[in-house]
């Protein structure tokens, strides 16, 4: 009895040390000497949006959890949690506070794009960050080989937005390197690989801007291989209007 009784105040002692040390932390100025950030979006009309109404992850997203820790995005009306962004409603949330100690790594990744007539890509989102004691990270990063590699367009190590309350940080950035990609996906990554007890990040209003198309679902190319089919039917029928010898030759050529 008198050991369970040590374990309870120890692990209430070890509570009030996190509370106290997260309480501290709201106190010190941000530090944004670890950012680092695409330059903004040239292009001027939106192709695709995601306010995140529907539930996170939204239709033809994903969520995963890299680390098995268990924590991954969710909505942040599911958390009790009120919207700090810029943004509306709900929006999608990768919460430390709200899941507890452990170490974590979890995307929230997009569906695929066909970025084929793209020109001067840019993707605009509103962010609200809030880090602690410089452990986590966040990162905005896009793929256009199914993940295979990754392009990363935003690092943040610092706090952005206001704690607890909006206003929060819209961002636009330069993902023009995407042009001309027949699937391109993108993703909002939350990571700490050390077990602590951190804050949250939040996004709304997801925009993939560009002065050409921007459509969904991606493609397996952009038109750059095979020959048409209409193509092929117009080989067939020359060759079996010349005959067998033609239709030798060009079958030797």
């Amino acid at each position: 009895m008198r050991r369970l009784l040590v374990l309870a105040v120890v692990a209430i002692l070890a509570s009030g040390v996190a509370f106290a040390a997260k309480e501290d932390e709201l106190n010190n100025t941000p530090d944004y000497s670890n950012d680092s950030q695409a330059p903004p979006s040239t292009a001027a009309t939106p192709q695709i949006t995601e306010d995140f109404e529907a539930g996170v992850p939204p239709a033809g997203w994903s969520t995963v959890d890299d680390d098995g820790s268990g924590l991954v995005w969710t909505a942040c009306i599911a958390t009790g949690q009120s919207n700090d962004t810029n943004g509306s409603g709900d929006c999608a949330i990768a919460s430390s506070d709200d899941f507890g100690s452990a170490s974590y790594d979890t995307s929230l990744i997009t569906e695929s794009y066909n970025f084929c007539a793209s020109v001067n890509s840019g993707m605009d989102v509103s962010l609200n960050f809030q880090n602690y004691a410089g452990y986590d990270w966040f990162y905005i990063d896009c793929s256009a080989d199914g993940g295979a590699n990754w392009v990363n367009y935003l690092a943040w190590n610092e706090d952005h937005g206001t704690w607890g309350n909006p206003p929060g940080e819209d961002v636009s950035l330069d993902i023009s390197d995407m042009d001309g990609e027949s699937s391109v996906i993108c993703r909002f990554r939350y990571y700490d690989p050390v077990v602590h007890f951190n804050w949250w990040v939040m996004v709304d209003d997801f925009v993939l801007m560009s002065d050409g198309a921007i459509t969904t679902p991606g493609v397996p190319d952009c038109g750059g291989g095979g020959v048409p089919a209409t193509t092929g039917i117009g080989l067939m029928l020359l060759v079996l209007a010349l005959g067998g010898s033609s239709a030798y030759f060009l079958r030797r050529k």
